[in-house]
């Protein structure tokens, strides 16, 4: 291997590394090493050689590199794959329910998920131990689903530019439900979120790859499909 295709193996070994892991789950003396041994090969190839590095030792570097780069390819990917998993076992039994200002459904949500024998997670129940909001939902999202409660308590509509079309509000959820909604899908993936949507209520824009269940008629058959389908542990027939 030459310098340059040394500093050319070198640069895609980086930049697998930069793509596949985020920069915090990398120790930094990796990322130094990295860096010094880039800017070593750059010299070689560019024939500045400066007493500690030449062709040679250029090949060594980015051979080096190229096993470091499948070794943390090899822990990126099991990242990926583990990700959207349940960190644990009690996750399984874990349901995180989303709500608005309904505690009927709330409340009919939850009995379900405790009559099969899943444990309901409900924010304002848990201890808040001195955290803010965003603190305690970190702290308690440790759940295998999330089920969220869309129901008619807010309405919205057009701003100020689209004033010309608008012709009257629409019902929506509450803005902490919205949130909530996008942050369960980045933090257990789409498959493990479900949206129960009560009839009426504008779906958000840009959600719709969120299963979405009519919040009427077999709505506990079509919830209860999900979870299965999301590997939660529970006895149906107990429904």
């Amino acid at each position: 291997m030459d310098g340059q295709e040394a500093y050319e193996a070198c640069i895609t070994a980086w930049e697998t590394v930069d793509r596949i892991v985020p920069h915090a789950h990398i120790p930094d003396g990796d990322w130094q090493a990295f860096s010094v041994a880039r800017g070593m090969v750059r010299k070689a190839s560019d024939g500045k050689h400066n007493g500690f590095i030449g062709l040679e030792g250029a090949g060594q570097i980015a051979d080096m590199l190229e096993r470091k780069v499948a070794e943390v390819a090899a822990v990126g990917e099991k990242k990926k794959i583990d990700l959207f998993e349940p960190k644990d076992a009690m996750s399984k039994k874990r349901v995180f329910v989303v709500h608005g200002s309904d505690d009927g459904a709330k409340s009919e949500i939850a009995h379900l998920l405790g009559k099969v024998g899943l444990e309901p997670i409900i924010l304002h129940e848990q201890a808040t131990g001195g955290r803010t909001i965003a603190e305690k939902l970190e702290k308690y999202s440790d759940v295998g689903f999330a089920v969220v409660i869309m129901t008619l308590d807010d309405h919205g509509g057009p701003g100020l530019a689209k004033a010309a079309s608008f012709i009257g509000d629409k019902p929506r959820a509450r803005q902490n439900v919205v949130l909530e909604l996008g942050y369960f899908w980045g933090a257990l993936g789409r498959d493990r979120v479900c949206a129960l949507l009560k009839r009426g209520v504008e779906k958000p824009s840009d959600y719709d790859g969120v299963v979405y269940v009519a919040y009427e008629g077999n709505w506990k058959t079509e919830l209860l499909r999900e979870l299965h389908a999301a590997g939660m542990e529970f006895d149906a027939t107990k429904a």
